[in-house]
């Protein structure tokens, strides 16, 4: 699974090529929200980079501990982005209106955002949940193996 994390965060890690390939327009209207989303782009590169980094290069405990974290916070940064700090309807509600503007934005004219849309709200978000729950389950079926030696 270590490989497979770590491979699998480097190709996600490029994927955020995709909106960074055309720099912020000079339009005045869609300027600022143009350099917001390719800094939040460039940023999540970056971290998810370096995250790929030490998956490769950590071993043992210390890898499963940061990949605990990094699969935490990718996943975290997922939901965040969803929209779950300012939906007040629940859950439901959020994930009925993203099931929605998800399915508009695949549908989109530009391959861009089609290609953009497909790797943040399907690929990182499936990849990073699937993670999370395979190290919990990792993690507890360890701790059941080592209570059961004592």
């Amino acid at each position: 699974m270590r490989r497979i994390l770590a491979i699998g965060a480097v190709v996600l890690a490029l994927g955020y090529l995709i909106p960074l390939s055309r720099l912020p327009s000079g339009d005045p209207g869609t300027q600022a929200f143009e350099q917001h989303a390719w800094m939040v782009a460039f940023v999540l590169l970056c971290a998810s980079a370096i995250g790929s980094f030490f998956l490769f290069r950590l071993k043992g405990d210390r890898w499963i501990a940061f990949a605990l974290v990094f699969s935490s916070l990718q996943v975290f940064v997922w939901w965040w982005f969803s929209g779950v700090q300012s939906v007040d309807g629940g859950l439901l509600l959020l994930l009925e209106k993203k099931m929605h503007a998800t399915a508009m934005l695949l549908r989109h004219e530009d391959f861009r955002v089609v290609l953009a849309t497909f790797h943040q709200e399907i690929a990182v978000g499936l990849f990073y949940h699937l993670a999370l729950v395979w190290l919990l389950i990792d993690i507890g079926r360890k701790r059941l193996a080592l209570g059961g030696q004592g």
